[in-house]
């Protein structure tokens, strides 16, 4: 039967708080299932910051919580979509791994930075107590993220890190793509691994390399 992504998500969603419940992780994805689960995800993650951009009284419950509870989920079901592309015999997935990875990655900036929903948690961060325990160090920790990001900043400042961001994410991606394909793909001339023919060339500066090897 075909998997329904969507279904995935809401049901795993259902069941984000408790830590009782079975694996579900899934090994078996086709292509068009990696993606269909990122696009998925990715959906649902708009959905949640959305869904704090509209409170009006905000409180842990309501902010923070609910953030949360989406992180402990897609977590699970961003390392379904992203861990194929490093081990997966198969190219095809590999590749739609790759995608679902930069998908991914690049809607996580987008909701890291997201300025409305920024208001609202600094709203109730600056109006609340000390929280005590753990709502306190997730609160502090947020914030402090937040800053990093540069969210204090103006408009033009925050957009300008926020490409910053996309483009490191995209470049991390693709120097992870390239640093592990080559070593369950042989080389076309050397029918070497990447990572062995690196090692060669160190000892052995005669070595040429193929022109159209990283292509």
């Amino acid at each position: 039967a075909t998997m329904d992504m969507n279904q995935l998500v809401t049901d795993m969603a259902a069941r984000a708080a408790p830590f009782d419940q079975p694996n579900r992780l899934k090994w078996d994805l086709s292509a068009a299932q990696l993606l269909d689960l990122a696009d998925a995800t990715i959906a649902k993650g708009r959905e949640t910051y959305d869904q704090v951009a509209a409170v009006t009284e905000p409180t842990f419950a309501n902010t923070l919580q609910v953030i949360a509870d989406y992180d402990s989920y897609a977590e699970v079901l961003g390392s379904m979509c992203t861990f194929p592309k490093d081990v997966s015999p198969d190219k095809e997935i590999r590749e739609a791994s790759t995608e679902a990875t930069n998908r991914l990655d690049k809607a996580n900036v987008e909701c890291c930075m997201r300025f409305d929903v920024y208001e609202v948690i600094k709203r109730f961060s600056d109006g609340v107590g000390d929280l005590g325990g753990e709502q306190q160090r997730l609160l502090e920790k947020t914030m402090r993220e937040y800053r990093r990001r540069g969210m204090a900043l103006d408009e033009a400042e925050r957009d300008q890190v926020k490409e910053i961001k996309e483009k490191m994410s995209e470049l991390g991606t693709q120097y992870s793509t390239l640093s592990l394909i080559h070593i369950s793909e042989p080389t076309r001339l050397l029918s070497i691994s990447y990572a062995v023919f690196c090692l060669k060339k160190k000892k052995k500066q005669n070595v040429e390399q193929p022109v159209d090897y990283i292509t």
